[in-house]
């Protein structure tokens, strides 16, 4: 698979967290933060790549310490896994899927009897992304369908022209998701 070193492996995972803006977070509420989690792997059988996990789960936003590194470069032992428990206590896991099991949705806004609200199951398969295929509704899911439009709406593809004088990389948004509008991130100057 090209997409790993050496082409050693069959699947990798990527992990991305996002603050969510104000507007989103429930007065009182904890959860400030929503995660995306993808795992795509090789199928050996059908010799194609397909998403074997997929999970976005809202959580509390973590602190981390500032620690001195006293050597350079400092060794660090990897993970087997940068994907949580489903049930991660302190979580709430909003869309899920597993490789040969079904797509799943759980609504955001619970019940006042504290039900999941969740919606009938799909079977997407491999090669369609829970996430992409997130029912429309921001009444239900608010926080993910701005993370589902910030992930695929918020970025763009940057190619460096090494012959310009200035290079400026832009990020595109759309404001009424409470995503900031086109702005400049950064200039390099080849004088």
């Amino acid at each position: 698979m090209d997409l790993l070193w050496g082409r050693q492996g069959d699947l990798f995972q990527v992990a991305s967290e996002a603050r969510l803006p104000e507007r989103l977070i429930a007065p009182g509420a904890d959860r400030d933060t929503v995660r995306y989690e993808v795992q795509i792997g090789n199928d050996a059988d059908r010799n194609e790549l397909g998403i074997w996990s997929e999970i976005v789960r809202l959580k509390s936003s973590e602190t981390y310490e500032p620690r001195q590194i006293t050597l350079f470069p400092a060794l660090r032992s990897v993970p087997k896994t940068i994907l949580q428990l489903v049930n991660k206590p302190g979580t709430q896991a909003v869309v899920t899927k597993n490789r040969g099991d079904n797509d799943n949705f759980y609504s955001e806004i619970r019940s006042e009897t504290g039900g999941k609200g969740w919606i009938p199951t799909f079977k997407l398969g491999p090669r369609r992304s829970a996430l992409a295929n997130l029912p429309e509704d921001e009444t239900r899911f608010p926080a993910v369908t701005w993370l589902k439009a910030l992930l695929s709406g918020g970025v763009e593809k940057m190619v460096l022209d090494s012959g310009a004088r200035h290079c400026e990389a832009v990020v595109r948004a759309s404001a009424h998701r409470g995503i900031p509008r086109a702005r400049q991130v950064g200039t390099a100057s080849a004088e």
